[in-house]
């Protein structure tokens, strides 16, 4: 069925976004530099949009935090540039707890809704 098939995607870009949520924690941004928290950022900004257009209306509040999460985030990371400062650097660091903290409450109605 439809309804099948939208749990399906949904949960499938939750498993998704649970992995890069976890893989944006590892960053090593000395070794990686700010394209290693780039890249993540942009794959999860994919699988949030799978989320949202999976067809169902769960975890839309959480989704919607995690969204604002997201774009504090990129406005850090678009502030830090190439040359990191010690206070663009902090910025983004709690940009990224921000993420991690939203993200807690999409992964928790996930768990609820997918096996």
């Amino acid at each position: 069925s439809d309804e099948a098939t939208a749990v399906e995607a949904f949960c499938d870009a939750g498993d998704s976004l649970q992995t890069d949520i976890d893989e944006l924690a590892d960053v090593d941004v000395v070794s990686e530099g700010t394209n290693g928290l780039e890249e993540r950022f942009s794959t999860i900004e994919a699988h949030l949009d799978q989320l949202r257009e999976s067809g169902l209306d769960v975890a839309s509040e959480e989704i919607s935090a995690l969204e604002s999460a997201m774009d504090a985030f990129g406005a850090a990371l678009d502030s830090l540039g190439d040359d990191i400062s010690v206070e663009g650097a902090q910025t983004a660091s709690a940009a990224l707890t921000g993420v991690v903290t939203a993200s807690s409450g999409v992964l928790d109605k996930l768990s609820s809704t997918c096996d």
